[in-house]
Order: structure tokens, then C-alpha cells, then sequence
């Protein structure tokens, strides 16, 4: 959903456009799209416990990186139509 919606809102890797470090925005949108294909075999953990530390980890690893894409894509957003809004 997050790639579908960075996707529909014209979402550019372009550094010109973004104004910001591409490399560091196209390592999370690669990361996302790998993450979206994952699967995990159940005998792929020793124990529980180190599931849900995998877990908790790749929970904060995306909860971070959309905060990231969030503030580099700022500039783009106060640009874009509809960045006045009048109440």
C-alpha cells in the first residue's frame, strides 16, 4: 500500500525533483518492494523469541524509513497542488 500510494502520488527517485540524497530513497523504496515479497518458513527460526525480535526489528526498520521518506519529501508536498489550503 505505502509503494501503491508513493507511486499514485507521482513519487519521482529523481535528486533534481526530491532535493533529496536518491540513493538513500531508492535503498528504502528497494527495501519496501523486498520486504513486500518476503515470506518466512516456519523452521526458518530456532525459537519464538527470535521470531518476534525479527519481527520487532523489521517493524522499526519501516516505521523509521517512512518517517525518512516523510521529511525528504517535504519540499515536494509544499509544492505540489493543493499546499495552501485556506480555512
Amino acid at each position: 500500500g505505502f509503494l501503491l500510494g508513493l507511486g499514485l502520488a507521482g513519487f519521482s527517485l529523481d535528486a533534481e525533483e526530491t532535493g533529496a540524497p536518491a540513493t538513500q530513497l531508492e535503498e528504502i523504496v528497494s527495501d519496501f518492494s523486498e520486504i513486500s515479497r518476503a515470506a518466512v518458513d516456519a523452521d526458518e527460526f530456532d525459537s519464538e523469541d527470535e521470531a518476534d525480535f525479527a519481527l520487532a526489528e523489521l517493524i522499526e526498520y519501516v516505521r523509521v524509513s517512512v518517517q525518512i521518506v516523510f521529511e525528504e519529501l517535504e519540499p515536494k508536498r509544499a509544492a505540489g497542488p493543493g499546499a495552501t489550503t485556506i480555512h
